[in-house]
């Protein structure tokens, strides 16, 4: 992973993050918003696509943890319908660090989502009844919104399963 570090917002090299924080209608430059959790995990990493990849790869391969470590993390609990979590994105289960995606078509996956006010960012799972992997990164605001709540079950259904056929 070349291409993953922890940054500064306030940095010139770091994009600033646009949202309608306040649901006005109106776009706002909310990265002092970001700015509070520079350096965390958190919202303070910044990585490629690429380098997401790399990581799920080896955390379900056995490369950075052991396969006991795995199925103490897909140890879950239900994650209510209600949720933006399972409303907006579809993970129906959470585990140690990891969430559980059942699609429209069956598939099951193993994985995890980033985002914060205005830098939206990526979801990443693994599909081992198919041996494959979905890293999506996008560059918008949240996911709870009108936009979001349609983004996810359309990615679902109309790229990822068409993908996998």
């Amino acid at each position: 992973m070349t291409s993953t570090y922890l940054s500064r917002r306030s940095s010139k090299d770091v994009i600033r993050g646009y949202s309608d924080y306040y649901g006005s209608g109106k776009i706002m430059d909310v990265t002092c918003y970001a700015e509070s959790l520079d350096g965390s995990a958190c919202g303070g990493m910044i990585s490629t696509a690429y380098d997401l990849y790399q990581f799920i790869k080896a955390l379900f391969n056995g490369t950075l943890l052991s396969a006991n470590s795995i199925k103490l993390m897909k140890e879950t609990v239900p994650i209510p319908p209600d949720d933006m979590l399972n409303k907006t994105i579809g993970f129906d289960q959470c585990g140690l660090g990891i969430m559980r995606v059942t699609t429209p078509g069956g598939h099951t996956g193993w994985g995890h989502s980033g985002n914060m006010s205005g830098f939206s960012g990526q979801r990443m799972c693994y599909f081992p009844d198919i041996d494959t992997y979905f890293i999506l990164v996008t560059n918008r605001g949240w996911d709870n919104d009108e936009i979001g709540q349609l983004l996810w079950p359309y990615t679902w259904t109309n790229i990822f399963e068409k993908m996998v056929e």
